[in-house]
């Protein structure tokens, strides 16, 4: 019986602890796919600097880094993606999300009297390597494979590394909460990008002549649209292609492949399209060997 009772107190006790970590996550069911990966180099820095993740929790231990963000660290480049899906955050809707496993503790002892309005810090999940956290990002978003979320923190704004303004963020948990779907093991890819949960898929996902690609896109409503294109880093890239659409003549455009790797670079700008299919051709010239790797379109700003 007395084992019983110090079982129930020690439940006591540390249910609090639980229930207040808890506070912090929410729990969400999103299936989506990745629009733009971008990697920021600052935000661990100021993480470590103190800045506070949501009110209440403080972005890095008191006492020092959380973040190891040497140019040898895991915390180096921090990943930012936007998926075509949201969640809800106070009622605000959230599409740009920070891939960041973070678990929460107590501030340290000697601290916590000195920091009244942050008793928790953020600290990295015991159960992610953070690069094989990045790489199954990285890899859905270039097999055009969805991301399966379960659980985020709904953090404060913080410094978009592409726009370069404060944004609301969720913070994605590490891989107990997110999967790859289908599963990376035995898939393969067919180069698909969404936009507003419309799909863009190349008419061949292997182009057969290395300087050309034919792509199509869907226009889910007669209006005018930016048409963007990505590509990863590779040797030999170009600073200039051309591309045709429905059958147009080429049009040659500054774009340079060398500086804008890895995000979503605008190629068209605010041109009008009619509803349903459309058709875009890329070339570039006959000595560079790579060209793009998706495309999609997305409604012009008004």
């Amino acid at each position: 019986m007395k084992i019983y009772k110090i079982t129930a107190l020690c439940l006591l006790f540390v249910s609090p602890l639980l229930k207040a970590q808890e506070q912090f996550y929410s729990t969400v069911d999103v299936t989506a796919n990745v629009l733009e990966i971008a990697s920021d180099k600052k935000l661990g820095a100021t993480l470590n600097g103190g800045a506070s993740i949501i009110t209440g929790l403080r972005g890095s231990r008191a006492s020092g880094s959380s973040w190891s963000t040497s140019s040898s660290g895991y915390y180096w480049e921090i990943f930012w993606v936007k998926l075509n899906k949201t969640v809800n955050c106070a009622g605000e809707n959230i599409s740009d999300f920070i891939l960041l496993p973070v678990a929460v503790e107590a501030i340290e002892s000697n601290y916590a009297a000195s920091n009244p309005s942050t008793p928790w810090v953020a600290v990295p999940s015991p159960d992610d390597i953070y690069p094989s956290v990045k790489n199954l990002f990285y890899s859905a978003f270039t097999g055009g494979l969805q991301v399966k979320i379960t659980r985020v923190i709904c953090g404060n704004p913080q410094l978009h590394p592409i726009k370069n303004q404060l944004v609301p963020v969720a913070y994605i948990q590490g891989q107990r909460y997110f999967t790859v779907v289908p599963n990376l093991s035995g898939s393969t890819s067919n180069n698909s990008a969404w936009v507003n949960g419309v799909q863009v898929t190349p008419a061949n996902a292997q182009p057969t002549n290395a300087v050309v690609t034919h792509w199509n896109f869907t226009i889910p409503n007669t209006g005018n649209y930016d048409v963007y294109v990505h590509w990863v880093s590779n040797k030999n890239q170009v600073a200039n292609i051309s591309y045709a659409v429905n059958g147009q003549a080429l049009k040659s455009v500054v774009l340079d492949q060398n500086i804008n790797a890895g995000i979503w670079t605008k190629l068209i700008k605010n041109t009008q399209y009619s509803a349903g299919e459309q058709s875009i051709k890329i070339s570039v010239d006959a000595n560079a060997n790579y060209v793009v790797d998706g495309v999609r379109a997305e409604k012009t700003a008004q």
